[in-house]
């Protein structure tokens, strides 16, 4: 499985298809213990404290590029 793909099982990445090539390149550059950082940091810090701190279309995102 991509980084990509993991990002956006996780619901760090919201509507993966709109990704730019040179953003998907950045995200597939990540290791994979970086992916699974950003997973579990999403998984602690839930989902009201993204949608309560975090500003744009998608806040998760937002949070964490």
């Amino acid at each position: 499985m991509s980084n990509v793909e993991r990002l956006a099982k996780a619901g760090l990445i919201h509507k993966k298809e709109k990704l730019a090539d040179h953003e998907k390149q950045m995200v597939e550059s990540f290791s994979k213990e970086e992916v699974d950082a950003l997973i579990s940091v999403k998984a602690k810090i839930k989902e009201e404290f993204i949608k309560k701190h975090a500003h744009g279309d998608s806040p998760t995102v937002g949070i964490v590029f």
